[in-house]
């Protein structure tokens, strides 16, 4: 083997024997990362790994495994632990102050794992209003689907410093009030009977237990119509206001019950011409 020294590293000298040694062995941790990467990529379709594992601790591992890589690779080109610890210690210092950011967010992300406030599959509410299924949760951001099939890119360090509502945190059933209002003279009780009968054949309605049925509450006197809420337990976690919103009109049009809407009655007064034109002649 070729013992012609190519440069110097330091007080090192780098031969073709060691560069080759040192390429062979950054590649086979880079393979080996890669592989495993894959592998763990993979566990994640199976359910019971769906939950343990996500594309944070991917990365870690991944990191992970090039970093020892990097250092081995310098341990084979002769380079001293001690030396190469004293030069990683001042890049990482400039590195620290340069990609604080980054920093925060990867540790936000490493709490987001261990704590789990919210976990991959779960559907979570933002502060902001936005709502959706997170679909990955990275080293630096977390990446949440929306229904309208949009795609919100969050940084970890707001779902650590901010207020979210998970919604499917321990039980996916939930509870959702759901408003409308009809007419004063309606009579409630048939208001009562035909929203129910109409919740009840809306799928995503929960009816097996007495204390997930549901109710109609008369919450409020508006100033044109009776304000109700249709009380319903649901399973799913979708956007589903729209489906009995479109079962309560339907059930209310079909036993001609009102629902009102705004009206403004205007009356107009007509001034008498005789004595309109007789101030107009005084004034002149």
């Amino acid at each position: 083997m070729n013992q012609e020294v190519i440069f110097n590293l330091g007080t090192v000298p780098v031969t073709y024997e060691k560069a080759l040694y040192a390429l062979l062995t950054a590649i086979i941790f880079i393979l080996i990362a890669k592989i495993s990467r894959f592998i763990l990529s993979r566990l994640r379709d199976y359910p019971p790994f769906s939950f343990a594992l996500n594309i944070l601790p991917e990365n870690f591992w991944y990191y992970s495994l090039i970093g020892l890589g990097m250092l081995s690779s310098t341990s084979v080109l002769g380079v001293e632990m001690n030396q190469f610890l004293w030069l990683a210690s001042w890049f990482g210092l400039g590195l620290g102050f340069a990609a604080r950011t980054y920093i925060t967010n990867f540790i936000s992300g490493i709490i987001l794992l261990i704590e789990r406030p919210c976990k991959i599959g779960d559907y979570i509410e933002l502060e902001s209003g936005s709502w959706g299924k997170v679909k990955a949760i990275n080293t630096r951001h977390t990446h949440i689907w929306t229904v309208d099939n949009q795609d919100i890119i969050v940084p970890n360090s707001e779902l650590i410093n901010g207020r979210i509502v998970n919604r499917t945190y321990i039980n996916r059933v939930r509870r959702m009030h759901i408003p409308f209002r009809v007419a004063y003279h309606s009579d409630k009780e048939q208001v009562q009977h035909v929203v129910i009968e109409a919740a009840n054949q809306v799928k995503y309605t929960l009816k097996k237990k007495k204390t997930h049925q549901p109710q109609v509450w008369l919450v409020q006197f508006g100033l044109d119509e009776l304000n109700f809420e249709l009380i319903v337990w649901v399973q799913s976690q979708a956007p589903i206001q729209a489906a009995y919103l479109w079962a309560i009109e339907t059930a209310l049009r079909s036993h001609q019950i009102e629902i009102p809407f705004p009206q403004m009655d205007l009356a107009l007064q007509q001034n008498n011409l005789s004595q309109s034109s007789a101030s107009t002649v005084t004034s002149k």
